[in-house]
């Protein structure tokens, strides 16, 4: 849904009105009410004008008692600059879910979740995702400021590099499930790097939700000793999450969909040609969003289990087992099974559980081929001690089929 769009005085010489040539801010109030069973997306345009050198908004929604047994208010929020809102465009700019209030973009910095960036003129969307709507309704109000003069120097990013130190052709252990402060963790990325070193750990993937905005800080974290891998965690609304593992870095990946869309295997394709791989979230949290409805036939592997076992664990081990029967009845291929930690803050663990790997190298591509080859188990907690974990490869290699006789996961 999209609102009426709002527009900002400005002088002809592109100074705010009634401020000093070139400098200043100007301000706008846009309120409105939504009622149960909106659109998944509401989007609020804004006519940005030229001269603009950051764009700060913020945001309140109120959050009345709701029924017993019915839930309340939530409302996500990001933004979307002047190349638009298309599904899979270029235009995304950020996205920071329930988990801020308020976010600024400038060319020299940006909030966590966000993309610094010049502020062109030209239509910019304010989105606002209302996850649940209470039934008396959800009033909001969003404030955006803009803060008028030159761009400062452009924001600095720092990619990961794609390979560390390995050991050649070995088994190397990982945590593919990992959250910061660019999403709804609460660690830092220096914190969680170290997380990883502390659990043992050869590789990690940074999967915060909906953004790549962390990917250009991992860089000074890396290091001969640890793989930090770029991906995302995408979040369709009420459809059920999955992870976009192994991203070229920088690559964001859209969420803005539903199983009824069929937009699913456009994005897991996108995924697999810049060589990542697709996989299903913790498919039974209780979350209201939380389970699997897009079907495994886009799905590289698929997650098991998720921080601490509990109940929905076992559901989604019962569900792997039924996909590995059915693929032994038809003679087709299985989905392995992978363990992650999910962590966000303390005292979530990093590496608790983490998936070992055999990899001909510990590189992205490799790391991601014995992923998909199903070449992996899943370890609980860190390796002992000073002690390097190595394998004699399997010989000869063999096809993920679900064959008899055919190479399946450990137990």
């Amino acid at each position: 849904m999209t609102l009426a769009p709002v527009s900002f005085a400005h002088a002809a010489d592109g100074s705010a009105a009634g401020g000093v040539p070139g400098v200043g801010t100007e301000t706008q109030v846009i309120s409105g009410r939504l009622e149960t069973g909106v659109a998944d997306f509401v989007y609020l345009p804004l006519e940005v004008p030229h001269g603009v050198r950051k764009i700060a908004v913020s945001y309140a929604y109120d959050q009345p008692a709701a029924p017993k047994g019915t839930p309340g208010n939530a409302c996500d929020i990001g933004i979307f600059d002047e190349r638009g809102i298309g599904l899979g465009g270029s235009g995304f700019r950020g996205w920071s879910g329930g988990s801020r209030t308020s976010f600024e973009i400038a060319n020299e910095a940006a909030t966590p979740g966000y993309l610094p960036g010049p502020v062109k003129h030209g239509t910019w969307h304010v989105v606002l995702g209302p996850y649940q709507v209470a039934p008396q309704g959800l009033n909001y109000r969003v404030e955006v400021e803009l803060t008028y003069g030159g761009d400062g120097p452009a924001a600095q990013r720092h990619y990961p590099p794609r390979r560390a130190r390995g050991r050649g052709r070995s088994w190397y252990r990982g945590d593919c499930h990992l959250h910061t402060v660019h999403s709804d963790g609460k660690r830092q990325p220096a914190v969680v790097a170290a997380g990883a070193r502390a659990a043992g750990l050869d590789f990690m993937v940074s999967t915060d939700h909906n953004t790549s905005a962390s990917h250009g800080a991992w860089g000074e974290y890396a290091g001969s000793d640890l793989l930090i891998i770029t991906g995302e965690e995408v979040t369709p609304p009420r459809n059920g999450h999955w992870l976009a593992l192994g991203l070229p870095p920088g690559e964001w990946v859209d969420w803005r969909y539903r199983a009824r869309d069929d937009a699913f295997p456009r994005f897991a394709r996108q995924v697999r040609r810049g060589g990542g791989i697709v996989v299903p979230a913790h498919m039974y949290c209780a979350y209201v969003a939380s389970q699997w409805k897009f079907g495994f036939d886009d799905a590289d592997a698929t997650e098991v289990w998720t921080g601490p076992w509990t109940y929905d664990d076992e559901h989604a081990v019962s569900t792997w087992d039924q996909k590995i029967g059915e693929a032994l009845r038809s003679g087709g291929t299985w989905v392995p099974a992978m363990g992650n930690s999910d962590a966000d803050s303390e005292p979530q663990a990093v590496g608790l559980p983490h998936n070992v790997v055999l990899a001909d190298d510990l590189s992205t591509e490799a790391v991601m081929e014995g992923l998909r080859a199903g070449r992996s188990w899943i370890r609980r907690g860190r390796r002992r001690q000073g002690r390097r974990s190595s394998a004699t490869p399997p010989s000869p290699r063999r096809p993920r089929s679900a064959t008899p006789g055919a190479s399946g996961p450990h137990p």
